[in-house]
């Protein structure tokens, strides 16, 4: 291929810009001489618009030049690329061909690794969900290495699941110790990712909270019940009170000697105390 590609040669014409320095100048002299023209009156107005026309035929000479010779080489190099892009073609068809057989073949073979893949992890996965690595089906990743990946997967489920038994044993315990019921709660919050570390202080939180408000409702009830021993008490009291026996009322007849006044004394003090005076009369045969 390499002697053949030395037959494709191509050499762009050189293009070559006769007396460029004497051009040049002369133009630099012929813009240098137009600037710095002030228009104030008509006259300048009329020079300048004359000076502007010749300019602009100077600068389409150049530009009208330029543009044949670009035009030119750009014919050349379409033709150059269209008939590169003829022999690049006939490559295609056999390019294409090449390519399409290799990724047949390539599906094949990873479809053959993936059930070989399947296989390695129904010998060495033990029951477990395993992640399916997609490096697994490279061509350069041998059985040797995905049964090795696999059996480390294994292991370390193992490991979370070891670990999340004891986890969730001292969780239990925390509960059982901070006086609490539900575990479920807890084990709850431990499956969704919290650390096993953060719900442990939180239980141990809601078992001082739980203690606290049992002691104030323990404080609450016995303040209850003094107030009703109190209340007991002094209804026992009023009860006694309103109890007591009442004295028999008996009646007798006295005779009693003494003066008016003595006799009125008497009577004061004995309806004082809540005795009944009554003078008696003897019935006469």
């Amino acid at each position: 291929m390499k002697d053949l590609m030395q037959i494709v040669e191509f050499k762009p014409d050189l293009y070559e810009i006769k007396n460029l320095n004497q051009i040049k100048e002369y133009a630099e002299k012929t813009a240098n001489k137009y600037k710095g023209i002030v228009v104030a009156s008509e006259e300048t107005y009329q020079t300048a618009k004359k000076q502007r026309a010749e300019v602009k035929k100077l600068r389409e000479e150049v530009e009208t030049a330029r543009k044949k010779v670009k035009n030119d080489k750009l014919k050349e190099l379409e033709d150059f690329e269209k008939d590169m892009k003829s022999i690049s073609s006939i490559y295609n068809e056999a390019w294409e061909e090449l390519e399409n057989n290799i990724k047949d073949f390539e599906a094949r073979e990873r479809q053959e690794k993936e059930d070989l893949i399947q296989v390695l992890i129904s010998n060495h996965g033990e029951g477990f969900e395993i992640e399916h690595n997609p490096k697994w089906t490279n061509r350069t990743f041998s059985e040797e290495q995905i049964a090795e990946e696999i059996k480390h997967q294994v292991q370390d489920i193992k490991e979370k699941i070891e670990k999340r038994k004891q986890e969730l044993k001292v969780i239990e315990q925390a509960v059982l110790a901070s006086g609490l019921e539900d575990t479920a709660g807890w084990i709850t919050m431990y499956d969704r990712g919290i650390d096993s570390q953060e719900i442990l202080q939180r239980i141990f939180k809601a078992g001082e909270d739980k203690k606290s408000l049992a002691a104030q409702k323990e404080n609450k009830i016995q303040e209850e019940n003094i107030n009703t021993n109190l209340y007991n008490q002094d209804l026992e009291i009023k009860n006694i009170k309103d109890e007591e026996p009442q004295e028999k009322i008996v009646e007798d007849i006295i005779k009693i000697r003494g003066t008016i006044k003595q006799f009125n004394n008497l009577n004061e003090y004995l309806v004082s105390t809540g005795m009944k005076v009554e003078r008696y009369y003897p019935e006469k045969n």
